[in-house]
């Protein structure tokens, strides 16, 4: 601990010192009687047991009222100084950019939905990353493009959870969709967009869609797309989910891909090799974590952090000065009460 301004200590012990000198010089009291009632056989009194014990309560509380005053003043000096603490922080940075791009065919929803508290798990522990949001279907959408501002990117992944939700729930399917409509399209708004035409689960243009979202050429930035489908292609896609990786490649973007539970084997092997080319693992839905081992292999990339800055902070910590103070007084207050002062 230390105080901000050290010179009010000398300047309140000199005060106290003046204090005491006047009171020691004005306020001195003449010995000898001056009122009451006289009383004989003073010996025999000083030797009952009622007298000594008010001598011995005297005597403590006399010696407890001038301690707990001098510590008042003491103390009071030290607040008056402003005791502080001084610490030193490093703020860690990394030039990690994140794209969660999520195939959104009904096929998907249940892992999708699956994968959510995770997501938002892992959003909360980022420090100064970048992440973004895709979803397709025939076509794709970007949720929320490349930022820092988890709150916001935490509040598009609780209205994707919503939407999951209701489209897993029985009234989806069964009714009651009027009153549910904004959670039930939130994840279809402008994804099937030529659906008539192309088809669906169109696994490829999705990948190398979320590809172009990042804005960032630096070869020091690290670029990951967390992928999740079940790679079951219903139509005519731009490009294969291998020529989409070829993309990520190109541009230095490594891909994490999670299957679904009920995958065919080839769209299986298929995925696993198209992200495996990128650098990246793939991971089938499993409910024993894929998405926290996809975080921990984040972690492990090389070239992600970027050093820190360090900042010294001073924190006014007056608490346990000002306990002691409250001690002091209390205890002076008691005294003075015991010696009727």
């Amino acid at each position: 601990m230390e105080l901000r301004y050290g010179y009010m200590v000398y300047v309140c012990i000199g005060l106290a010192i003046v204090a005491s000198l006047f009171f020691v010089l004005f306020s001195t009291k003449k010995k000898g009687y001056k009122s009451g009632k006289k009383i004989a056989g003073l010996d025999y009194v000083k030797k009952t047991s009622f007298y000594k014990f008010k001598v011995v309560t005297y005597k403590i509380f006399s010696v407890l009222s001038l301690a707990s005053l001098v510590g008042c003043i003491v103390f009071s000096c030290i607040m008056i100084a402003r005791p502080y603490e001084r610490y030193t922080i490093e703020e860690e940075k990394y030039s990690r950019d994140i794209i969660i791009c999520m195939d959104i065919s009904t096929s998907v929803d249940e892992l999708n939905q699956s994968l959510m508290s995770s997501i938002k798990e892992t959003v909360k522990d980022l420090k100064t990353e970048r992440i973004g949001i895709v979803i397709f279907n025939t076509t794709a959408a970007v949720l929320c493009p490349l930022t820092d501002d988890y709150e916001y990117v935490l509040g598009v992944l609780d209205q994707v959870e919503n939407s999951l939700k209701a489209r897993n729930s029985y009234l989806y399917w069964y009714g009651n969709y009027d009153d549910n409509a904004y959670d039930y399209d939130y994840i279809s708004a402008g994804t099937i967009i030529g659906n008539e035409e192309r088809g669906s689960s169109l696994i490829g243009d999705g990948l190398a869609s979320a590809s172009y979202c990042f804005t960032s050429d630096d070869p020091d930035r690290s670029k990951v797309i967390i992928f999740s489908s079940d790679n079951c292609l219903e139509g005519y896609p731009l490009v294969t989910t291998q020529e989409a990786a070829d993309i990520c490649s190109k541009k230095g973007i490594i891909v994490y891909g999670i299957g679904t539970y009920f995958m065919y084997d080839d769209d299986e092997e298929a995925m696993k090799n198209a992200v495996e080319s990128t650098g990246g693992k793939f991971y089938k839905e499993d409910y024993s974590g894929s998405m926290k081992l996809i975080v921990d292999d984040i972690e492990q990339m090389s070239g992600a952090y970027i050093g820190g800055t360090k900042e010294v902070r001073d924190y006014d910590v007056p608490e346990g000065i000002f306990g002691w103070l409250l001690a002091t007084t209390i205890i002076f207050i008691v005294s003075a009460r015991v010696l009727k002062l």
